[in-house]
């Protein structure tokens, strides 16, 4: 299950982040579930942006984890590839939050 458009874009604006996605992933209680993948701004506390996305996503959708990462998979027109960042970030059942 991913986010709604209205909660995707309020994740985007949670303070220090760069780039984020959706991908699917699952969760070890619940099933299907997304997790998020977060180019953090270099100034900002991994831990104070975790703190912030977790306030902002909807009790109504189950998130499997929060990764960092360094950059976003692109294709070759930009579009964001969710098979692949599920792929590099999601191994099986993520734990809740990894850095």
């Amino acid at each position: 299950m991913f986010p709604s458009v209205k909660s995707r874009h309020a994740l985007r604006l949670a303070e220090g982040i760069s780039e984020i996605a959706a991908f699917p992933a699952c969760h070890p209680r619940y099933g299907e579930a997304f997790g998020l993948a977060v180019v953090a701004e270099k100034e900002h506390d991994r831990a104070g942006i975790v703190r912030d996305l977790t306030r902002r996503i909807d009790p109504l959708w189950i998130c499997a984890g929060i990764n960092f990462v360094d950059s976003l998979p692109r294709n070759d027109v930009g579009k964001i590839l969710r098979g692949r960042l599920a792929e590099s970030v999601a191994h099986e059942c993520m734990p809740k939050f990894r850095e």
